[in-house]
């Protein structure tokens, strides 16, 4: 793990928070041709603590994150992952047959995955949220043009203070 502290403008507006991490990671996220994954901003007094979250094993790193955010009691927080999405069909049923016949990590090597960009944030009193997909679009030298907004996301499930 790496961990960066910055300061952040002094802010009542969570949405604020939550908007201008999101475009600070666009801008972190073009400017390097494979950036790491897994990422959490932290905002408490006016802070901003921002951890790269290396993931050594091939399980979720989502309990990571949870153990993260309890410790930090942060007033909000925003998660960023990069991964591969699939459509899958079949609901319930379908997603659960799914998980039960593909192993984590394997979604990258299907033929008809989309590259994402998942964010979830909350406040600490729960009154502000963001859940959004991105879908990445690269260009011939594999760098990032382009992020756009899926306006239909699929439910998420996850588990997160």
């Amino acid at each position: 793990m790496k961990n960066y502290v910055k300061d952040f403008p002094e802010t009542k507006d969570m949405k604020q928070f939550f908007e201008q991490a999101i475009e600070t990671h666009f801008k972190f996220m073009r400017s390097y041709k494979d950036p790491n994954p897994l990422w959490l901003l932290t905002l408490k007094d006016s802070k901003m603590n921002i951890v790269c979250i290396i993931n050594d094993v091939q399980a979720s790193p989502m309990q990571k994150i949870k153990t993260l955010i309890e410790v930090q009691d942060p007033d909000a927080y925003v998660f960023f992952a990069l991964g591969w999405s699939k459509s899958l069909t079949g609901g319930e049923q379908g997603l659960e047959k799914f998980l039960n016949t593909h192993k984590y990590g394997t979604i990258k090597d299907m033929p008809d995955k989309r590259e994402v960009l998942t964010v979830v944030g909350r406040s600490k009193d729960g009154k502000d949220e963001v859940q959004k997909i991105f879908y990445i679009k690269r260009d011939s030298e594999d760098k990032i043009t382009e992020f756009i907004e899926d306006q239909k996301p699929g439910s998420m499930r996850i588990n997160l203070p």
